[in-house]
């Protein structure tokens, strides 16, 4: 996922390069895996739909912010990663966002949900992930706060 244009439209970057584009009237996104073991890198989000990530079968990852929320995720009405069957992990990389507090929760019986919100409090994001085996949070190098 990225957007090379700006937040006028989220761009989907699948297998040899093909680009797949949405325009920011699409309301949702959902990109479904396959049975193998599939990565999902979520490098931007800045035009405001909500995304699901369906994994499928298989050992499957999603890294989500490419080591910068406040920078690259802008913009986003929701997210989930449903890890579905197989080993999952989802690694949400904020390294440099400088400081902040991560809380990790359960949002229900099967859902966990990370959030985080920047030091001076002007960012904030709740992301979910389900049937997820391993959830892995790699903060700011400053020594954010929180519990996970």
């Amino acid at each position: 996922m990225s957007n090379p244009f700006g937040s006028v439209a989220q761009d989907v970057t699948v297998a040899a390069g093909a680009l797949i584009g949405a325009a920011s009237d699409v309301e949702t996104i959902v990109l479904n895996g396959s049975s193998g073991d599939d990565t999902f890198n979520v490098d931007s989000y800045k035009d405001g739909t909500t995304l699901f990530i369906n994994a499928g079968a298989g050992n499957d990852t999603a890294n989500f912010g490419k080591g910068n929320l406040g920078a690259n995720i802008t913009s986003i009405a929701g997210f989930e990663f449903d890890g579905q069957s197989g080993n999952d992990t989802f690694n949400l990389l904020s390294s440099g966002d400088l400081s902040g507090i991560y809380t990790r929760s359960n949002f229900s019986s099967s859902v966990g949900m990370t959030s985080y919100i920047n030091q001076f409090q002007t960012y904030n994001i709740s992301l979910l992930d389900a049937a997820t085996e391993l959830t892995q949070i790699y903060p700011a190098s400053a020594g954010p706060s929180g519990s996970m």
